[in-house]
């Protein structure tokens, strides 16, 4: 299918969730489109490496960029301990998302 240069019309964006892990051939598909695109995602959940999915957030120029600064599936003590982990093994400083 992606060899046929899909179009994929009619309709205002494409929303492109879990952007941090995007095979080359539906990036290929996705990016070739003419329509804009909303990318989410978080580099730190990227766990499909393995299989070819690349990291699109950091592959392409992002006009715009916000970031999560609150969760409710988590309260802040597990907020700390995720802060405290991605700067000990990624050295990640800023602790944008409280809990």
């Amino acid at each position: 299918w992606q060899l046929s240069r899909p179009r994929i019309e009619d309709f205002d964006c494409l929303l492109i969730d879990e952007a941090q892990d995007i095979t080359p051939a539906v990036a290929s598909i996705l990016f070739s489109q003419v329509t804009p695109k909303i990318m989410v995602g978080d580099p730190h959940q990227q766990i499909y490496g393995f299989k070819g999915a690349d990291n699109m957030l950091s592959a392409v120029p992002a006009t715009h960029t916000y970031y999560l600064t609150q969760s409710f599936r988590f309260g802040p003590e597990i907020a700390y301990v995720a802060a405290c982990l991605l700067d000990d093994l990624k050295g990640v400083k800023n602790r944008l998302i409280i809990g």
